[in-house]
């Protein structure tokens, strides 16, 4: 799945729940938890990305898509 991170003010003020890489919804993400209850599975065995990755579309673009599906519901895009 994706798992497209960005800044709860700019999803809701500047990408209206609009997914600017597929056009689907945000939700918050499910917390880690730091204790490793499975064999090699935790935050400390498998930390979150330090890579940080960038948008391939400009903002007029972004606001394009924005406009064309914020209107329907994000499970029914």
């Amino acid at each position: 799945t994706y798992e497209c991170t960005f800044c709860s003010d700019c999803v809701d003020n500047r990408l209206q729940n609009v997914c600017p890489n597929c056009g689907g919804g945000f939700t918050p993400r499910p917390i880690r938890p730091a204790t490793e209850w499975r064999p090699g599975l935790s935050v400390a065995k498998r930390g979150p990305s330090s890579n940080r990755r960038y948008l391939n579309y400009d903002l007029a673009d972004i606001e394009a898509l924005s406009v064309r599906v914020r209107h329907i519901p994000p499970e029914e895009r």
